[in-house]
């Protein structure tokens, strides 16, 4: 029944056939026996060594019913005759041409005679009914219950939300075409037939359509696509389009407007959204395409012909180049982040390289110097060290020294301390951790003003405080019930009455008293 499901699976994906030409390979080729068939199968220059090759492909159908004892005498005996008719059809043949199909692909050369292939595909089939599945006619009711379980087992996943209207009635369709065949099955013979049929969806014709330009391939020729799969579809279109603008067109040397290139992408995957059917996507995408070489007038099939680049000549400056990294740079010279981006670097010279196409784009003295310039860019460590350093020298005394924010008595031997373990450090990171360490001494000397408050009277005002430099502290004025503000003094003179003051930006000492009266 596994198979079974297996043939299930591949018919509810590719139903009414958007397949690939290469992909309908002789359906013998894509089973077990087949393969096995064909690697046992020793093609021979003379006639006879190839009709032995094909009866050799029917014997490896046929060595399924070595155990007579496992199957039905009905089904034993309809084995029996398709093979020995098949092999004698198969000695009256006199010429090749009937013998051998040359039009189907094969990873030898050549398919058995359509007729040979159908009698394979049959005794295949044929050796699933063995008496755990067929004994009788009758039990033909039962094998037919178990297609159709699995069918509505497998079209379980395939729900009206994940499908558009167009899709979902193609679903529908597929479900009664299976179903439909089914109901025809009445012997073993119809059985291994259905099997046939079901597994090539050729007979459908709906369908796969190459004449697309090349640019613009993809793999949308399933029959039932999910919006998922529609979605993806749209953005795997999108990503050719994208990649006209981002790597194609600056490699032509493009400098002209990508805005207008990028709203194209745009109006594409808007437009293409609304398509009813995947196969209608490449075409709106053929379409925005050529808008977009219109517009830049940079052709990708002018560059049709023009010679290839030659891999012995990548192969040779790509040695040039990694020679040179190999001999000018080690990697106890530089940090871990420097070692890093030289390796990138490298790295991206690489791909850079093998993604040249054509000839005149390997400008390799070019691509050499400036592989050699941007490795250069990179600092050592003892330059990096050497930067950092007075980097975070210049930083501490900038943010500390001189600042009224900070007692510089005291802030000043706290920095000059942090200056000399920097200069004596040997790694970046003993940097950071006495940067850290340093600076939250050079914090703790922040200068502080103390805010003393004071009433006279019946009521009450906010605690006198200690505050940092640059801070601000509101003081706030409550008057007992029946009683009022009289007068407020901050640092001895008289304000405007308020039921509170702020201090703002605070860089020395206040005093502020309230008296409150009837």
């Amino acid at each position: 029944m596994k198979k079974r499901l297996i043939a299930l699976v591949l018919c509810i994906v590719m139903l009414i056939g958007v397949l690939p030409a290469q992909a309908i390979a002789a359906s013998f080729n894509n089973t077990t026996e087949g393969k096995k068939a064909s690697r046992k199968a020793e093609v021979t220059t003379d006639f006879e060594g190839y009709r032995q090759s094909v009866v050799d492909i029917l014997d490896a159908y046929m060595s399924k019913f070595i155990d007579r004892e496992h199957y039905s005498q009905e089904v034993w005996d309809l084995a029996q005759n398709l093979y020995k008719t098949e092999v004698q059809r198969l000695k009256s043949l006199t010429k090749l041409s009937e013998l051998l199909d040359f039009s189907v692909p094969s990873f030898f050369g050549y398919s058995p005679n359509p007729t040979t292939q159908k009698v394979s595909l049959e005794l295949g089939y044929l050796s699933e009914l063995d008496l755990s599945v067929y004994k009788q006619a009758s039990d033909m009711n039962g094998v037919k219950d178990d297609l159709r379980a699995e069918l509505a087992e497998l079209l379980r996943s395939y729900t009206r939300d994940k499908f558009n209207d167009f899709y979902w009635d193609r679903v529908n369709l597929a479900k009664d075409e299976i179903n439909g065949w089914i109901d025809d099955i009445s012997t073993p013979l119809d059985y291994a037939n259905f099997r046939i049929l079901w597994s090539d969806m050729s007979y459908f014709d709906d369908s796969y359509d190459e004449d697309y330009p090349s640019e613009l391939e993809t793999v949308l020729y399933k029959y039932i696509v999910s919006k998922d799969e529609f979605e993806d579809a749209i953005y795997s279109l999108s990503d050719i389009l994208y990649d006209y603008v981002e790597n194609y067109l600056p490699k032509k040397g493009y400098t002209g407007k990508t805005d207008p290139l990028y709203d194209m992408i745009n109006r594409f995957e808007k437009q293409a959204k609304k398509a009813e059917y995947a196969r209608q996507l490449p075409d709106i995408a053929d379409v925005y395409y050529a808008m977009m070489i219109l517009y830049t007038g940079i052709d990708p099939s002018d560059d049709w012909g023009k010679p290839l680049a030659n891999t012995s000549d990548k192969d040779r400056l790509w040695n040039k180049m990694e020679k040179y990294f190999i001999n000018t740079y080690t990697k106890n010279n530089y940090s871990g982040n420097g070692w890093t981006q030289l390796s990138d670097i490298k790295d991206s010279y690489e791909q850079k390289i093998w993604e040249i196409e054509y000839k005149e784009d390997l400008k390799a003295d070019k691509i050499y110097n400036d592989f050699v310039k941007e490795l250069a860019a990179v600092k050592t460590f003892a330059k990096e060290l050497k930067e950092k350093k007075a980097d975070t020298i210049a930083d501490l005394k900038a943010t500390y020294l001189g600042d009224p924010k900070y007692n510089q008595t005291k802030v000043k031997p706290i920095i000059s301390e942090a200056i000399k373990k920097i200069n004596a450090a040997t790694k970046l990171e003993q940097i950071d951790t006495i940067l850290s360490t340093y600076s939250k001494k050079a914090n703790a000397t922040i200068n502080k003003y103390k805010i003393t408050t004071s009433k006279s009277g019946a009521g009450s005002i906010s605690a006198s405080k200690t505050v940092n430099y640059g801070a601000n502290y509101t003081v706030k004025f409550v008057p007992k019930a029946g009683y009022k503000i009289k007068s407020i003094t901050v640092d001895g003179k008289k304000i405007k009455l308020a039921n509170s003051y702020t201090f703002k930006n605070i860089k020395k000492s206040h005093t502020v008293k309230v008296t409150f009266g009837k």
